[in-house]
């Protein structure tokens, strides 16, 4: 019989041996910006694309399609770098994070 209770002298924390060869895409998001089919057929090399992010906000960090946590971008050796500014946060950029405890509805 399983009662999932907790073996007195065992570890409460999880064993990540099991994936800690797993490899996950990282990815920072400046911002997003959605433009009619006609518009990207029209776009060429020196093209702006206006953003609504403003200047000096964190860019959005993602570990594949779930986000989770924000950052300062830096650069560091003519690289760019992100410098973890919130991560695990609830509540990001106007966005709910994924997870149990996040909702898509602001009054919750």
């Amino acid at each position: 019989m399983s009662t999932n209770q907790p073996v007195p002298g065992e570890s409460q924390t999880p064993n990540f041996r099991v994936v800690e060869d797993v490899k996950i895409t990282l990815h920072a998001e400046l911002d997003q910006r959605t433009i009619s089919f006609p518009a990207l057929l029209g776009l060429e090399v020196g093209s702006i694309l206006q953003l609504t992010r403003p200047t000096g906000e964190n860019v959005d960090l993602y570990a594949g399609d779930v986000l989770i946590g924000c950052g300062e971008i830096l650069v560091i050796d003519s690289n760019l770098a992100v410098r973890m500014a919130d991560l695990g946060g609830k509540f990001l950029h106007g966005r709910y994070m994924a997870g149990p405890e996040a909702t898509n509805d602001p009054a919750s």
